[in-house]
């Protein structure tokens, strides 16, 4: 299983630069950890259907104010079918701005962010050795559902759009993506 390491990088990074920025304000706000689970449809060229129940994605948002959090999220998928093995390794970052600046009730947001995805092949037969990694930036409409105290649903609709960044031929595209999920507060 062989990961990306500019993926691995980023992810790491925006991570020491949320947890930064959340330290400045204070030990006041709370900390989003959340597990998301969803069905991604790529359009165009790139027509599939990615399912992934109940957990898609993990992500950690750290609160720079009471209504804007940064938010990286790794996501880490391997299918292995007969004599093929696929490792898929998202790494992204994300802003929620958050319409009600209270934390009570409903939240709708707005999500902007950008990425890297790495996707590896492998087989026994070595004419489907393959990899290839993209960079991607996408934005997220949704809300979080109060569900008991300091626990939280959260539905979203995102949009995103990948650019080729490999080298290995065009693997650009756009895909829309439903997500459901769980959000714990630790404050």
């Amino acid at each position: 299983m062989r990961l990306s390491a500019s993926c691995a990088a980023l992810v790491a990074a925006c991570t020491l630069a949320a947890s930064a920025a959340h330290a400045q304000r204070g030990a006041s706000l709370p900390i989003e950890l959340g597990i998301d689970g969803g069905v991604t449809f790529g359009l165009g060229d790139a027509d599939y259907t990615r399912i992934a129940l109940p957990g898609q994605r993990f992500r950690v948002g750290f609160f720079t104010s009471d209504a804007i959090s940064i938010e990286p999220a790794i996501a880490l998928n391997y299918v292995s079918t007969g004599d093929t093995h696929s490792t898929d390794f998202v790494g992204d970052v994300g802003v929620l701005f958050h319409t009600s600046p209270t934390a009570g009730g409903s939240r709708v947001y707005l999500r902007p962010f950008a990425g890297l995805e790495t996707i590896s092949f492998s087989s026994d037969n070595p004419n489907v050795d393959d990899s290839t990694t993209q960079f991607h930036l996408g934005a997220g409409v949704g809300i979080k559902v109060p569900l008991a105290n300091r626990l939280r649903a959260r539905f979203e609709a995102n949009f995103l759009h990948g650019f080729d960044s490999s080298g290995a031929g065009d693997t650009s595209g756009n895909a829309i993506g439903l997500t459901a999920g769980l959000s714990f507060f630790t404050r």
